[in-house]
């Protein structure tokens, strides 16, 4: 199984902790770069083959580091495409049936075989990893078949902020899907002929009437890196350098 890691965000609410000059997935956590603790982690696993980078942002200082390796490949973006467009382009470069895909500034534990085997068992064309969270209202969350793990339905976050927190299902950015998953995006009612789109906003939401989606059940932590707070606490949590 081939892998697709998204490292192509300007990461714009760390840049006052780690500089304009750095891409948020370089950087370093106890001295080592975010994006080398997710790689050591997927290159643990033989099913894990190719590693296809989807930069963008800074591309050329994650190219520069990574393009000795030989199991490691680089979709470039030449203007922002979204999380599904990053994707979208990516899978050109994968030769596996089935594709892992990742965010490369979150890591959370988890078994790649695993995910594949229920991926496979589901007969899926798309498994999402999913946690849940007691509170769930900073997010958008997932409606579940508590039988199946068939995902029914994916709901937006609430507009307004309410008082009591709602716990619930969300999405952890972890995704295995079939890599012909696109080959009829077009005809997704207002997808037509985009390069940019989101793949959980745009693609998701309107692909779970006609696909077969279902949810993994992630129970690790899950850690990111997405703001200075969260940035910091990462220094704590992987004391891996």
């Amino acid at each position: 199984m081939d892998t697709i890691i998204l490292v192509g965000g300007k990461g714009t609410r760390l840049r006052d902790t780690i500089g304009d000059d750095t891409p948020k997935p370089l950087a370093k956590i106890n001295g080592t770069p975010f994006l080398d603790l997710i790689i050591n982690q997927l290159e643990k696993y033989e099913n894990v083959k190719n590693i296809i980078l989807a930069v963008g942002y800074k591309k050329e200082k994650i190219i520069d580091r990574y393009k000795d390796k030989n199991n490691i490949l680089f979709s470039e973006e030449y203007f922002p495409l979204g999380t599904g467009g990053a994707i979208k382009k990516a899978l050109s470069l994968a030769k596996s049936n089935e594709v892992l895909v990742l965010n490369g500034d979150t890591y959370l534990e988890f078994n790649p075989l695993d995910l594949l085997t229920t991926h496979i068992e589901k007969k899926a064309e798309i498994t999402i990893g999913y946690r849940f969270e007691k509170d769930a209202s900073r997010y958008g969350s997932l409606t579940i078949d508590k039988k199946t793990k068939k995902i029914l339905k994916f709901n937006e976050k609430p507009t307004i902020k309410k008082f009591e927190k709602n716990s619930g299902f969300i999405n952890s950015g972890i995704y295995v899907i079939n890599k012909n998953v696109f080959d009829d995006f077009e005809n997704l009612e207002g997808l037509d002929g985009l390069e940019k789109f989101s793949i959980e906003i745009d693609f998701f939401s309107k692909a779970v009437f006609t696909k077969k989606i279902f949810g993994f059940d992630i129970k690790t932590s899950f850690i990111d890196i997405g703001t200075a707070s969260s940035y910091h606490r990462a220094q704590n949590i992987l004391n891996l350098g």
